[in-house]
């Protein structure tokens, strides 16, 4: 699919040198390929070659890492590979001179130094940026290790707690197709390697390929960060993206009340002293609904979020901060009868009520004063000091 000419030479692995036979793709798939007993350069211990011929134009494509953020980055044939195979249950070498090959993936990648592998597999050094080269600094001492279903290992990773893209999905041990080289398009849930089934013939990355084993993962991973010393926004990051990945985030839950990232012992404390929260409730794609960012309507097509400053609030409000590039769903869910979501904050709130001896009862108010704007009044949005902000919530409360 990269190049026109291919020439793919074989044999038995138990076959003798003469036996091995050649076949030669001229055109690409345009004309037929012939085959041939002149095989050139014997195979040695090898039992299959296959050589493409490139093109100076589609070795200057292969080469470059796409990054619509800055400049697209130039990289090696060794940290190209390094990234299409992260985990690969293979050593892969490579040579860009005559008899002289480098390890550019190994076999043992579970084993091998986690901070040296995570910055191959994402291009780290090309990228040469102070912000990622902290960020995996800091976050390497969480890098573990997922095995599968059959016990082999699937993954390496860390739960992300920063906006930085360093997560390779991995399909069969390579690259999900996906990525394509394309920086932006790495995960920022997680910092590492995960498996996923794939997604069709296109090596597209599907469902989890050990999703049980996945979920105990982040699980344990929102453990590990509870104990650390990261902060607040960080730890909502993070509980985010255990949700996403299925896990629970109780250790590390954060949620929005009045614009303030609280822990989840801090809003139960709040209710427990007889506080009532109210959980703003927003549309949530294909999911029911979710808790949202408070949003004025001047028409039903219209939506304008406000600044941490703009708002005196009624009541005490509950609001989601996405924190992400894309809106999170998972961890902002309510829980229904229909759909428990059990990884979602309000669920790890009932839980934690629970495990107080007490009962978290959630009660639909309609068109419930929440805020009143404060900001700087704008005729174009009908916005004007003392503009009530009022909307659908559920009205929290314990028994």
């Amino acid at each position: 699919m990269i190049a026109q000419r291919i020439e793919v030479t074989s044999k038995r692995w138990d076959a003798a040198q003469d036996q091995a036979r050649k076949l030669a793709f001229r055109e690409g798939l345009r004309l037929r390929p012939l085959i041939s007993t002149r095989v050139g350069t014997p195979l040695g211990q090898f039992s299959t070659r296959v050589v493409l011929y490139l093109t100076s134009e589609d070795v200057e494509q292969l080469l470059t890492a796409l990054d619509p953020q800055r400049n697209n980055l130039k990289v090696t044939l060794k940290e190209l590979v390094a990234h299409i195979c992260p985990c690969l249950d293979c050593d892969v070498l490579t040579s860009e001179s005559p008899s002289i090959f480098e390890v550019a993936h190994s076999r043992k990648w579970y084993q091998s130094d986690a901070l040296q592998w995570v910055r191959q597999i994402t291009f780290a050094d090309p990228r040469a940026d102070e912000r990622i080269d902290d960020y995996l600094t800091a976050i390497t001492p969480f890098i573990r290790v997922i095995n599968g279903p059959d016990g082999e290992p699937c993954g390496r990773a860390a739960i992300a707690f920063r906006e930085v893209e360093a997560g390779v999905a991995s399909v069969g041990g390579l690259a999900s197709s996906r990525h394509s080289r394309m920086i932006s398009a790495f995960s920022m849930s997680y910092v590492g390697g995960i498996g996923f089934e794939p997604d069709g013939p296109r090596r597209n990355s599907g469902p989890l390929r050990a999703p049980a084993e996945v979920k105990a993962w982040a699980s344990g991973q929102a453990q590990l960060l509870a104990a650390t010393t990261i902060s607040d926004p960080e730890k909502y990051l993070a509980a985010m993206n255990v949700a996403d990945l299925g896990g629970d985030p109780t250790p590390i839950a954060r949620i929005l009340i009045n614009r303030k990232p609280e822990a989840l012992g801090d809003v139960f404390e709040t209710l427990a002293h007889g506080t009532n929260i109210f959980a703003v409730l927003g549309a949530s794609m294909g999911r029911g609904q979710a808790i949202s960012m408070i949003h004025y309507y001047r028409n039903p097509h219209l939506g304008i979020s406000f600044g941490w400053d703009e708002l005196d609030f009624s009541v005490a409000t509950m609001e989601a901060w996405s924190g992400r590039r894309y809106p999170d769903q998972a961890y902002h869910q309510i829980p229904t009868t229909e759909e428990p979501a059990p990884s979602c904050f309000l669920s790890c709130l009932e839980r934690y009520a629970v495990s107080k001896g007490r009962v978290l009862h959630m009660e639909l108010v309609r068109d419930a004063l929440l805020a009143t704007y404060k900001g700087e009044a704008s005729a174009r949005e009908n916005l004007a000091v003392g503009t009530e902000l009022r909307g659908d919530a559920i009205k929290l409360s314990l028994e």
